[in-house]
């Protein structure tokens, strides 16, 4: 290290001496991350966004986002590289937070006993719980899209969309009883609730929910 500005000592929280001077690789916690850094650059590539873990003095690991690439002299001659590193330690952070509750969320909608989905303000389906598979008959992937909508009665299909693009266009709830027709033929009665999704105060799609009330109906 020929040179670092206050900025990148105080992020990992070494004074000048014990940073600029000292190889690289001692401040990075991965050593093959540094290896292809540096094979990278030495075939003259340019990195961007770059995503590596350095360790910082206090013993504490920050993430950071590298661009970097090579000044060389007219000859072609190697002088030096030029690295920028930004701190994306909290971004990181969320980012995983946010993994783990959606996680979280995933193996609660599978234990759910009611059919749960998501969609887009299309109202095309990005998601599909187990139990709605398995009142529809469908696989989750064969529900994505518009796919979902193949297994609606016939006899329902048309007021179902016009609840449905009633309640999309008013941001309101949607609820109504209807029927799927499963594959093998065989009719499920749902009560079906959606409820909008809202951005920044716009409806981005519906998160909704299908109860089997086939004996009730039939009852």
């Amino acid at each position: 290290i020929a040179y670092a500005n206050q900025a990148e000592l105080e992020l990992l929280g070494y004074d000048r001496v014990e940073y600029v001077g000292h190889h690289i690789a001692e401040f990075h916690v991965d050593s093959g991350v540094i290896a292809d850094i540096l094979a990278r650059l030495g075939r003259g590539e340019t990195l961007r966004d770059y995503e590596a873990r350095m360790r910082a003095k206090d013993g504490s690991v920050r993430y950071v986002s590298i661009t970097s690439n090579v000044r060389r002299s007219r000859d072609g001659e190697f002088l030096h590289t030029r690295c920028f590193m930004r701190d994306i330690t909290d971004l990181r952070r969320i980012v995983a937070d946010s993994l783990a509750t959606e996680a979280r969320l995933e193996i609660l909608a599978e234990l759910a006993p009611v059919g749960l989905f998501r969609t887009d303000a299309n109202g095309d389906c990005l998601y599909v719980n187990q139990r709605w598979c398995e009142i529809t008959g469908l696989t989750a992937e064969q529900a994505r899209g518009s796919g979902w909508a193949a297994t609606l009665h016939p006899d329902d299909r048309a007021r179902m969309f016009e609840e449905w693009y009633r309640a999309a266009n008013e941001g309101s709830e949607f609820r109504a009883e209807y029927r799927f027709r499963r594959p093998d033929g065989e009719v499920r009665w749902v009560d079906g609730r959606g409820l909008p999704e809202r951005r920044d105060g716009v409806v981005v799609g519906y998160i909704g929910s299908v109860a089997d009330i086939t004996r009730r109906k039939l009852a």
